[in-house]
């Protein structure tokens, strides 16, 4: 992975955001040259990116502007007053620019609220392909990952959608649940779809398998990219040592201990730091030991028998929030599934860190590869 500030949780959204860009747009090119100078912290993030994002907003460069705007909110805690302003400033310049492609947007009713999703229709559809995100995606995001995939011959339907406590949807006071398939039933009966395919990304991995263990519609699910228990990119961040005393801290119920060693930590550990300001967002908890509580749910081993459906799951050999030996753990798992297909993604083959990210096009054919398989 480049280095751009030498901070790794700076350094790998920096990729996430710029790896397709960069490609088209030398100016984003020349961004990167200065950025590493550029960013030091959370606010220095926030006033790098917006800035940038509103030249590139004036100039019509506004695939740009948009993935920057995106960018700027990515730190920002859910009381900050500017994040409103970017994320409609994002979803502007976004519709915008695919303005002639064919997306549809739909709100569906959720809870008192509702759920955003972007349909993608094929005229030669087979199937319909159902893709959520995670922990800090929104589907504008995963919109721009999966048109690619639409444009390039591929006989599905696309339908992608926040739910609870994703994207914006937080703001509405719905977040994110462990029982996911809830969000998943609403959007299939709103779209009267009897069967589909479904594909999860980042903790999407834990949401779609806990999805597939009790909705039956979908029919093959994919992990993109596996994810099997929230607290291990807890230990991944704090050590694996601290998080078994954190565990068990958490067991005797010592709330004011727990808020202050990890308030501690998160003040030297900028990644601990964003799990906590994007976690807060995502489930309405307001201190450590409530959110990380929360994030406890957040494991497949209980409901892994129930799962029957084909699975595809993909993994990176350098992802710093899940470790790759779960990739075993999970196979071993789907005892039930009628059959358990695995990509591991290494330095040799690209592809190797979070979600593919450094290059997603592996994980979109392998995607494509499985789905097309009869």
């Amino acid at each position: 992975m480049d280095r751009y500030t030498g901070i790794e949780q700076f350094d790998f959204q920096i990729l996430r955001f710029t790896v397709e860009l960069k490609k088209k747009y030398p100016q984003v090119a020349a961004d990167l040259k200065e950025i590493g100078q550029a960013i030091t912290d959370f606010e220095s993030w926030y006033s790098w990116w917006v800035n940038k994002a509103a030249t590139y907003e004036a100039a019509d460069l506004l695939e740009v502007a948009a993935t920057y705007y995106r960018a700027s909110l990515f730190y920002l805690a859910a009381a900050d007053e500017r994040l409103a302003a970017c994320h409609e400033k994002y979803l502007a310049c976004f519709y915008r620019f695919h303005k002639d492609t064919s997306m549809e947007s739909y709100q569906v009713p959720y809870d008192g609220g509702y759920l955003p999703v972007i349909f993608l229709k094929n005229e030669n559809a087979k199937g319909t392909l159902l893709v959520h995100g995670g922990f800090d995606s929104y589907l504008e995001e995963l919109t721009s990952w999966f048109l690619k995939l639409y444009q390039a011959d591929f006989q599905y339907n696309i339908l992608i959608f926040d739910g609870p406590g994703q994207g914006y949807v937080a703001a509405q006071g719905l977040y994110l649940r462990a029982d996911f398939e809830y969000a998943v039933s609403t959007v299939l009966d709103y779209f009267h779809l009897s069967a589909v395919d479904a594909v999860g990304i980042s903790l999407g991995g834990y949401l779609v398998m806990r999805a597939a263990a009790f909705e039956k519609r979908i029919k093959r699910v994919i992990a993109f990219d596996i994810f099997y228990d929230a607290m291990d990119a807890v230990a991944m961040s704090a050590g694996w040592s601290a998080s078994k005393v954190l565990q068990g801290l958490l067991k005797i119920q010592q709330k004011d201990l727990v808020n202050r060693l990890i308030e501690s930590r998160a003040k030297r550990d900028i990644n601990l730091n964003w799990m906590l300001t994007n976690g807060y967002r995502v489930s309405g908890t307001r201190t450590p030991f409530d959110f990380i509580s929360y994030f406890q749910q957040f494991q497949v081993k209980d409901f892994l028998p129930l799962i029957n459906q084909p699975c595809l799951l993909l993994a990176g050999q350098d992802d710093f929030y899940v470790p790759v030996k779960r990739l075993k753990t999970i196979e071993k798992g789907l005892k039930n599934s009628k059959l358990v297909e695995s990509r591991l993604f290494t330095k040799e083959s690209g592809g190797s860190l979070h979600c593919q990210i450094d290059q997603i096009e592996l994980a979109m054919r392998a995607i494509k590869e499985f789905l097309i398989r009869e």
